[in-house]
């Protein structure tokens, strides 16, 4: 699992949480998640991740945290 935060301490909540590939879950169909730029070079690629970040955000991604389940 990855986290984005807004602030340093990587506290409070997310901007953007994900999961990392290779999940071994394939979307199927078509949706905004399948972008033809992004989506062949993070579904099914191990370590991979992808986010999508507001354009509003004036600060900026300050932290990002990796979470892991084992």
């Amino acid at each position: 699992m990855v986290a984005i935060y807004d602030n340093e301490a990587a506290k409070g909540r997310p901007i953007y949480c994900t999961f990392t590939e290779s999940n071994g879950f394939s979307e199927g169909g078509t949706g905004w998640w399948e972008n033809p730029l992004l989506y062949a070079s993070v579904d099914g690629v191990s370590g991979s991740w992808a986010a999508i970040v507001p354009n509003t955000l004036t600060g900026g991604i300050k932290a990002i945290t990796f979470y892991n389940s084992v």
